[in-house]
């Protein structure tokens, strides 16, 4: 999951299940900040089978637990404290599937798992000025620092432009809107519509996010 945030009047909500029969598994969540370092001690109401508990990520940014077959888990933080960016991995010895939703005063948002693509990750982007922004947020799975370059595309499929290359330290992650990464280049944000292209050899996952006054899109 390549974005969240909690905290600072914003809470998210971690659902994972497990379509699989047989045994209960474990389940394994890691959360890093901005730059790969582990999110420790971040609180979770935590509701299975068994019921809800208060559970926290330890000193490595991980909280194990077991998931029942055909069953799931539920992870929800409040929404006080100080605000927290960052990035979701959710890893289990079966096949499992989930979604992070994230909200505040503005609405929801939800943050499907985030898949390889054999071809690159790409995603729409719209931009009209202040009032629509398109922004992309990724995460490095790698256990060392990528360098990546993005390609913005007209809706026909022609280059637009290149973006500068972007660092991302190991296990960290990157949000930036659209129009900031390619500010160098002579693109029309006023007015734009068309998609950004990142193909990696590096392991990486990737989402688009979209603001309106007083809105979030994922």
């Amino acid at each position: 999951f390549p974005q969240f945030v909690t905290g600072g009047g914003y809470f998210i909500q971690v659902t994972i299940v497990n379509p699989n029969p047989g045994s209960a598994k474990p389940v394994t969540l890691r959360l890093a900040d901005e730059i790969g370092n582990p999110l420790s001690d971040v609180e979770f109401t935590l509701n299975s089978g068994s019921g809800a508990v208060q559970v926290h990520t330890d000193e490595s940014g991980e909280l194990v637990w077991p998931i029942q077959p055909n069953g799931s888990l539920l992870l929800e933080t409040e929404r006080a404290g100080d605000q927290v960016l960052g990035s979701a991995v959710v890893t289990a010895p079966v096949e499992i599937d989930g979604v992070i939703l994230f909200g505040g005063d503005f609405g929801l948002a939800g943050v499907q798992s985030s898949d390889e693509f054999s071809h690159g990750f790409m995603g729409p982007v719209e931009s009209v000025g202040s009032e629509v922004r398109t922004a992309v947020a990724i995460q490095n799975l790698e256990n060392s620092s990528i360098s990546l370059t993005l390609e913005l595309l007209r809706r026909g499929g022609e280059r637009a432009a290149l973006s500068n290359p972007l660092n991302i330290p190991a296990r960290g992650r990157v949000a930036r809107f659209v129009d900031e990464l390619f500010a160098d280049s002579d693109v029309d944000f006023s007015e734009f519509g068309g998609a950004i292209r990142l193909v990696s050899e590096e392991d990486v996952a990737a989402m688009m996010l979209q603001t309106r006054p007083d809105q979030l899109a994922t």
